[in-house]
C-alpha cells in the first residue's frame, strides 16, 4: 500500500458505532467487493433510511454478491424509494440477485411490484424462484390488508 492510499474501512467497527455515513462510504470502496458486501449487510442490519440511496446505487455494482446484499438490505430497511430499482433488479443476470430483490419487494409491500412479480411467475422455469415470487405477492397482500385498517 502506498503512503497516500486510503485505509480499508473497518466495517465491523463502523457498524458497532452505528456510523451510517461511514458505512455508506464503505459501500462505495472501490478496492474490495468484500468491504462493499459487508457494508451493505451492515446497513441493512442498522435499518437506517439514509442508506437507501446508496444501496440503490449498489444494486448496479459489478459484483453480484454486493448487488445481492444491497437488495437484501433494501428489504430490511423497507425503503419505498427502492421499489423501482428492485423491480429493475428482477432482470439481473444473477438469479440470486433476482431472488433477493423478489424477497425485498415482498417485505416492502408496495403494490407497484405486483405486476412485475406476476410476470416473473409466468416467465420463470425454476420452481424455487417462482415460489419466492409467490411468497412476495402473498406478503404484499398481507401488508396491504394491514395498511387498510
Amino acid at each position: 500500500m502506498g503512503l497516500f492510499e486510503p485505509v480499508e474501512p473497518d466495517v465491523f467497527r463502523l457498524k458497532a458505532r452505528g456510523n451510517v455515513k461511514g458505512l455508506i462510504r464503505a459501500l462505495k470502496y472501490p478496492k474490495s467487493p468484500l468491504v462493499r458486501k459487508s457494508a451493505a449487510t451492515a446497513l441493512g442490519d442498522l435499518g437506517d433510511e439514509r442508506a437507501v440511496e446508496a444501496l440503490i446505487e449498489a444494486l448496479k455494482d459489478e459484483d453480484n454478491f454486493v448487488r445481492k446484499m444491497a437488495a437484501t438490505a433494501c428489504g430490511k430497511i423497507r425503503g419505498r424509494k427502492a421499489v423501482e430499482p428492485l423491480i429493475e433488479a428482477l432482470a439481473d443476470d444473477d438469479p440470486f440477485v433476482r431472488e433477493r430483490a423478489t424477497e425485498s419487494l415482498g417485505k416492502i409491500g408496495d403494490d407497484r411490484a405486483i405486476d412485475p412479480l406476476n410476470h416473473l411467475i409466468e416467465v420463470l422455469e425454476c420452481e424455487r424462484f417462482k415460489a419466492a415470487a409467490r411468497e412476495a405477492l402473498q406478503e404484499i397482500a398481507r401488508r396491504q390488508k394491514l395498511l387498510r385498517f
